[in-house]
């Protein structure tokens, strides 16, 4: 098989690249490589879009009424045990809204039906990037089902611990932040009614986005020792020490969610020089 463009990963990267690249170049085969075998990763996370981010995707049509979306229309930023506090609201911008709050697995079955009903996107499931022979005019792939792909460009979307930069030895630098994020649903006693939350605390800053039927999603980082003990707290103890950390001011944390860590750290790619 030839393509124009082959993109390792179908998640959000990938799947909106995948988009965005065929709609603006109908005339280019494109082929999607995603591991998974029914549709695309499930992702637990609830994904804050910036208001430019949030007009993109609705003009690519992937921000529609089918997916849950919940606009910020003001953030309130404080700092636990100092007085001071900032605010910031959509109606002093002079926008409809600061950003948009959605989750992320919808966003991406969204992204992957919208792919799959182009003709000149090949999705490929239950199939990985096993081997590259990177040449001058061409790159050739081979899956690990035995597939082989010819094409002029590779994406390397497949996420942290990318297969596709480990094969073509791209180097790149990591630095640990020693924090560990730690997300949920909070259900909680009063609408947030368009408020965002940041608070900064000793154990590290806490969010709340707004999102509809009394619930807010927590995003909450940990140093790494504070995180392993975390992992451990049953409900009410969560409920407890996380309404001690960020207060009252959103309302009272009457239940939580299952709780998702996942470790912090900053990879970046290291220039190469070219010949």
């Amino acid at each position: 098989m030839d393509a124009k463009v082959v993109i390792a990963g179908g998640s959000l990267v990938g799947a909106l690249t995948a988009l965005m690249l065929a709609q603006q170049r109908p005339d280019w085969p494109i082929v999607v490589v995603e591991p998974r075998a029914e549709g695309p990763p499930q992702d637990k996370r609830i994904i804050a879009l910036a208001a430019a981010s949030a007009k993109r995707l609705k003009q690519l049509g992937v921000l529609n009424e089918h997916i849950t979306q919940t606009p910020i229309e003001h953030i309130h930023i404080s700092d636990r045990g100092f007085i001071g506090a900032t605010e910031l609201h959509a109606e002093t911008e002079g926008v409809d809204a600061l950003g948009v709050v959605a989750p992320a697995a919808q966003l991406v079955q969204r992204l992957y039906e919208s792919c799959r009903q182009l003709p000149n996107v090949e999705w490929l499931s239950a199939s990985r990037v096993e081997t590259i022979d990177q040449q001058v005019a061409q790159v050739n792939i081979r899956l690990d089902n035995g597939q082989q792909l010819a094409t002029e460009l590779l994406v390397g979307a497949d996420g942290q611990h990318s297969l596709v930069r480990e094969a073509l030895r791209l180097p790149s630098e990591v630095e640990e932040y020693d924090q560990v994020g730690c997300i949920a649903t909070l259900t909680l006693d009063r609408p947030l009614n368009g408020w965002a939350y940041e608070r900064f605390t000793e154990h590290g800053p806490i969010a709340l986005l707004p999102m509809p039927n009394n619930q807010a999603s927590l995003v909450w980082t940990f140093s790494g020792d504070a995180a392993e003990q975390a992992r451990h707290w049953q409900d009410e103890h969560f409920i407890k020490t996380c309404q001690q950390a960020f207060g009252y001011r959103a309302g009272a944390i009457t239940a939580t969610s299952e709780r998702f860590f996942y470790p912090l750290q900053l990879r970046r790619a290291t220039p190469q020089e070219t010949v």
